[in-house]
């Protein structure tokens, strides 16, 4: 028995969660991917 849940979002929420997630996949990981290269030329 599978147990699906639907969950409703007004077109609000949903254009901020898609905002948000555009930001997380470009410059959010940019950022982080600089940082790991930064912390691994110092020797971490």
């Amino acid at each position: 028995m599978t147990d699906t849940t639907e969950t409703w979002l007004s077109q609000e929420a949903y254009d901020r969660l898609t905002a948000e997630l555009e930001e997380l996949t470009t410059t959010a990981r940019a950022d982080i991917a600089k940082r790991i290269e930064e912390a691994r030329e110092e020797g971490d």
